[in-house]
């Protein structure tokens, strides 16, 4: 059970030992930071942006007042590590704007390599978190798909269920309008028509869907409130569930293509890392070949390994990362190596590194 009072409160804030805080995502692009504590042996994740502020938050509902303890010790810590972030890395301009086409699609880039991909559900967000790039792209691959259909056919996809769900209404208000003409097969027709489109809008979530799923639910046995036989407020009804249906099939295009949109600029993400990796692999190569002066001058060398270690920074997203990461630690030992006068071991830490980016591709 949480706690609710103020006194059980004041022991979490006297014992933090009891909650700690089990993780820290620190994003040095500044874009978004994803913080982890525990609390009664439950995970909880508070995500900030750029500004501090909460994004979404994911694990059970917190009490109201321990929510706001924590949001406001974890806002803290947010901002501490984004003027810290700030003032390591500076601001670059081609990094932030590739930040910011990811966040026009509401992606955002976590420290662990992960995407975080945000959709908005009954006025509320709600996160989807990726391993990595490929699985994100595959993701928005078959939401498209879902919702318009694969290739050339749409049969099975939700445009498809909607014109289904449409016509099949349609049925069954024609058949209502013309009541007293209906045979008893007629009517279970009408019936079965929508006993089908509730199988069919079960498990929805969509606001449209939903309203539109409580109306033939109500319309089932062709009777009002009192119990009694009433095709004309049954016909109502169906106005009702098709006029929801169609708003749903009006927005379904704009989702698609707003999700196409945002599949392609992962791609393109994806792209630029790739060429990020290609830049660095061969401006290593450039290093290797330098003859023994260029190794001599350490502020020369410096520079171009650090040209390298730029192009790297950026390639931020997994299945890279941890590559990245084991490149990085070659590239430092070159340099503690052509501080000593190793020149020979600093090539052989340089030559792994290059044939490590080379064979990401």
């Amino acid at each position: 059970m949480k706690p609710t009072t103020n006194k059980e409160v004041k022991k979490i804030k006297k014992d933090p030992a009891d909650n700690p805080i089990k993780k820290v995502m620190r994003n040095k692009q500044k874009q978004a930071e994803e913080i982890v504590f525990v609390y009664e042996g439950e995970d909880y994740t508070f995500i900030f942006n750029n500004k501090g502020k909460i994004i979404c938050t994911s694990g059970k509902l917190l009490d109201e007042v321990v929510f706001k303890e924590y949001q406001n010790k974890l806002r803290a810590i947010f901002m501490k590590n984004r003027e810290t972030q700030k003032q390591i890395h500076g601001n670059n301009k081609e990094e932030n704007s590739r930040l910011d086409l990811l966040k026009e699609f509401r992606c955002y880039v976590l420290e662990n390599g992960k995407l975080l991909i945000l959709r908005s559900e009954k006025g509320k967000n709600i996160s989807m978190i990726y391993k990595d790039l490929d699985a994100a792209i595959r993701a928005q691959r078959e939401m498209v798909n879902r919702y318009i259909g694969e290739n050339e056919s749409v049969e099975g996809s939700e445009m498809f269920r909607m014109f289904s769900g449409i016509s099949i209404i349609h049925e069954v208000k024609n058949i209502l309008f013309d009541w007293n003409s209906a045979s008893d097969e007629d009517i279970k027709r009408a019936q079965d028509f929508m006993k089908k489109t509730i199988e069919n809008l079960s498990r929805c979530r969509n606001d449209y869907k939903v309203n539109c799923l409580e109306q033939i639910k109500s319309s089932v046995t062709i009777k009002d409130s009192t119990g009694k036989l009433n095709p004309g407020a049954v016909q109502a009804r169906t106005v009702s569930a098709i006029d929801n249906l169609e708003k749903r099939k009006k927005r379904i295009p704009e989702l698609a293509k707003f999700v196409a949109f945002r599949k392609e600029v992962l791609m393109l993400e994806k792209k630029q890392m790739q060429l990020n990796i290609i830049d660095a692999a061969f401006s290593l190569k450039f290093i290797l070949n330098s003859n023994l002066e260029f190794f001599r001058n350490k502020e020369v060398f410096y520079t171009k390994i650090n040209q390298v270690l730029y192009l790297l920074q950026s390639v931020w997203l997994n299945p890279y990362i941890d590559i990245i990461v084991e490149v990085k630690k070659n590239l430092q030992e070159a340099k503690l190596k052509v501080d000593k006068g190793e020149i020979e071991l600093a090539k052989k830490f340089l030559s792994g590194a290059q044939n490590t980016l080379l064979a990401i591709q």
